[in-house]
């Protein structure tokens, strides 16, 4: 059992910020896990509903989970030894899904998740394909193993 608690840094920076500097920060600061903001690949950016080029160019501007996006994340998890929780617009087909993954110390992804709840109502959600399940996984950091 870990001799301390468990440590969480909230990032609220917008997403042209140096993920690495910001993780070496949180780290720097004793933090065990780093949470990015929702959708932080394109800044929760919108689009005008009504102009199909608008929303296509929101739509194409979602990234794969396998790209170099994510890869920054699992560097700087690395680089860091701290877990991430880093956030994007997912490419996916027919629709982009709002996504988080929780990456450990190692810089492996141990957790996707494909947001399930969809503000079908409004923009930029409405855009969005909703995930279809819920996951709980197992991280190790310093403080112990957390679920």
């Amino acid at each position: 059992m870990a001799d301390r608690s468990l440590r969480i840094a909230m990032a609220q920076v917008m997403n042209d910020a140096d993920v690495d500097a910001i993780a070496a920060s949180a780290a720097e600061k004793g933090a065990d896990i780093i949470v990015f903001p929702e959708m932080f690949s394109n800044g929760y950016s919108r689009f005008d509903p009504e102009d199909k080029a608008s929303r296509q160019g929101w739509i194409d501007a979602a990234v794969p989970i396998d790209g170099a996006y994510v890869e920054r994340f699992r560097e700087a998890a690395r680089r860091n030894r701290l877990a991430i929780v880093a956030t994007f617009l997912e490419r996916g087909i027919p629709k982009p899904f709002n996504a988080a993954i929780l990456i450990d110390s190692n810089g492996d992804v141990v957790l996707h998740q494909r947001k399930r709840h969809i503000c079908f109502f409004d923009v930029p959600e409405e855009a969005c394909a909703a995930g279809e399940r819920s996951s709980v996984a197992r991280v190790r950091t310093d403080a112990g193993e957390v679920a």
